[in-house]
């Protein structure tokens, strides 16, 4: 029998903590297994498939596409309708593609919803491109497989910094020491993780690793600058960037500090 579950039941109450995210310990908690395997999977794919708290009928079929295989707009989007068109003209047998993140009405999700974020809520590593918003060094950024395949390529979406740069330097080494110290010891897979995660984990690991070096590499010929650290909260947002900085940025000779790093939402 179909069971449909409001937000409040016990079994919510049960799979749900009290900020809306999954309790990994319900099985634990709760007597009610079954319905709760079932409250589990039907959120799941909610939170896979569907847009924001809705599932579109066909719309939810779609998967993400990055780059030139996202070739669908949205042209209207109400409680009632939701309008999709082809962005492009999309050849016989390609497949429909969404994006979760720069889709033409993602709006502010653009500039803080990324491939980890993506890996996060959906489960899987975007093909490229891959982008990168971390918030406490301020570093936004997109990674881009050249054209055939000549390596990659990094476009700084914000000012680098000096700050931005240890950073990266920082995690590449400890991505790396992980990578050798599970290598050298020879440890497999954990127990109570299937091998698709374990898998789909190090993938997100690599793209890590990946957009760090190239970023690195592009950063040791740029002029760094801590115009990033003069603007607001909304440093990623395009032309929201000094909003509530009531003095002109232009005439800061020096940089935040940056003691407030903690206090940005989003931090990555």
């Amino acid at each position: 029998d179909e069971i449909i579950l409001s937000p409040t039941s016990d079994i919510a109450a049960a799979v749900m903590d009290d900020d809306g995210n999954y309790n990994a310990d319900v099985n634990a908690r709760s007597e009610m297994d079954e319905r709760v395997e079932l409250y589990v999977h039907a959120w799941q794919m909610l939170t896979a498939r569907g847009d924001a708290e809705e599932l579109v009928p066909v719309y939810d079929l779609f998967n993400h596409g990055s780059g030139d295989a996202y070739n669908t707009k949205t042209l209207e989007y109400d409680d009632d309708v939701h309008t999709l068109v082809a962005s492009r003209d999309i050849r016989a047998g390609e497949v429909i593609s969404n994006n979760y993140n720069v889709c033409n009405d993602c709006e502010e999700r653009t500039h803080a919803f990324g491939t980890p974020e993506i890996f996060q809520d959906y489960g899987f590593v975007e093909d490229y491109p891959q982008r990168f918003i971390i918030f406490k060094p301020r570093i936004k950024m997109e990674i881009r497989r050249k054209p055939r395949h000549r390596g990659f390529e990094v476009e700084f979406l914000s000012p680098l910094s000096q700050r931005g740069v240890d950073y990266m330097q920082r995690n590449l080494e400890e991505l790396q020491a992980m990578s050798l110290k599970y290598d050298e010891e020879e440890l497999g897979c954990p127990d109570g993780v299937s091998k698709a995660q374990w898998n789909m984990a190090w993938d997100m690991h690599n793209a890590y690793v990946l957009a760090f070096k190239t970023a690195l590499k592009a950063a040791a010929h740029m002029e760094l600058s801590d115009e990033v650290w003069k603007m607001g909260n909304r440093w990623n947002e395009p032309g929201k960037e000094y909003a509530g900085i009531e003095r002109d940025p232009s005439q800061d000779e020096q940089a935040n500090d940056g003691e407030d790093d903690d206090a940005d939402a989003g931090e990555s």
